[in-house]
């Protein structure tokens, strides 16, 4: 699922429901299962999660018999007081209904009603935009440690193995790679966002409002800025945070580095402005400007006479969207902009991870 922490968070929030456990008490718990580890062809990647309470589903393991096997036994897990994570291995052959051929270890934690503190914590180091490895005690998963690089939050029942936990989780910092799970002395290290998807769209026209809409289904944060209040519609995606800015080419200054920022005002001055405060930046790694090829050319001429590198035109796309898809409509070029987006994402993760293994 997109952002399982924020939907842990915003169901904690919720008034306990009625429903009755075996031991005759109202819960709210749910079951959080996570694919740990997967070899072969498999529907999900490593670190997908959804999760189970008594009456709903959120997210997706990939579907099919797997899933329907993995609600299963995350709803049998809701009548248990346990507070071990449990972790099973499933064969997607015939014997599951699924042909995939691959093999997946998916892990099944419960979650009681009352909102556990590492919850907070966790939310707390993303919004400082801190990258976090999450420390789980297999046996007793109210022990938890949140590792940033800068502090260690939680308890383990150990205070050496705690020590040793730290020191682990902190290297694992050091690794560029997006999702990686380790069990490594009973415990269970999961990096969580190394590096943050920050996604920031100026202008809320008709093709900004598709776009929006597609990116957030995507997991990361999207900043859509305006000066108009009254462009936003009425109903956003959790991940959306709207500004309104008199003038938007000033909140550039602000954006977190490594944002991926794309500019479809409805000014081509204010378009102009942004770009140019963007490219200014050498932290802002991919900017996509909506226009034809004689706007890129026009603005290449404008922005080098007002003192833009020319190097930092290679982080200029204009056109934007991938090649193959021609349609004008709204949607249609929603999602050749995003499809790019992802592509320009990926390139420079892999760029990232070869350049640490070289190093």
């Amino acid at each position: 699922m997109s952002d399982w922490l924020e939907h842990l968070a915003a169901s904690h929030h919720m008034p306990v429901p009625d429903v009755t456990t075996q031991h005759g008490s109202a819960t709210s718990a749910c079951v959080l299962i996570s694919v740990v580890r997967t070899r072969g062809s498999c529907p999900r990647d490593t670190g997908t999660r959804m999760i189970v309470d008594a009456h709903d589903c959120s997210g997706t393991i990939g579907g099919g018999h797997l899933e329907y096997q993995a609600i299963e036994k995350a709803r049998g897990l809701l009548q248990a007081d346990g507070h071990s994570l449990h972790i099973e291995r499933f064969a997607l052959g015939a014997r599951l209904g699924q042909c995939c051929g691959g093999v997946v270890d998916l892990s099944f934690e419960r979650i009681a009603a009352a909102r556990p503190d590492w919850i907070t914590n966790l939310r707390r180091s993303r919004s400082q935009g801190d990258a976090a490895i999450l420390v789980t005690d297999i046996e007793d998963t109210t022990r938890k440690l949140v590792v940033t690089r800068q502090s260690c939050v939680g308890t383990l029942a150990d205070g050496t193995l705690q020590v040793r936990a730290r020191e682990h989780a902190q290297a694992m910092l050091d690794q560029p790679c997006s999702t990686q799970l380790k069990q490594e002395w009973g415990l269970l290290f999961e990096s969580l966002e190394e590096y943050p998807v920050h996604r920031v769209v100026f202008g809320a026209g008709h093709v900004g409002r598709s776009l929006v809409h597609v990116l957030g289904a995507l997991p990361g944060r999207i900043c859509w800025i305006d000066s108009r209040s009254d462009a936003f519609p009425d109903t956003l995606a959790d991940s959306v945070d709207v500004r309104v800015e008199a003038y938007p080419e000033d909140a550039v200054d602000e954006l977190p580095a490594g944002s991926q920022v794309v500019i479809m005002t409805h000014s081509h001055a204010l378009d102009q402005a942004i770009c140019e405060r963007v490219l200014k930046r050498d932290d802002l790694p991919w900017c996509g400007l909506i226009g034809s090829t004689s706007k890129q050319r026009q603005f290449v001429k404008r922005l080098l006479a007002r003192g833009v590198p020319e190097q930092s035109l290679s982080r200029l796309q204009c056109p934007i969207g991938i090649h193959g898809i021609a349609g004008k409509h709204p949607a249609e070029i929603a999602i050749a902009v995003a499809a790019q987006m992802l592509i320009a994402r990926q390139a420079r993760h892999t760029q990232s991870v070869s350049g640490h293994q070289a190093a």
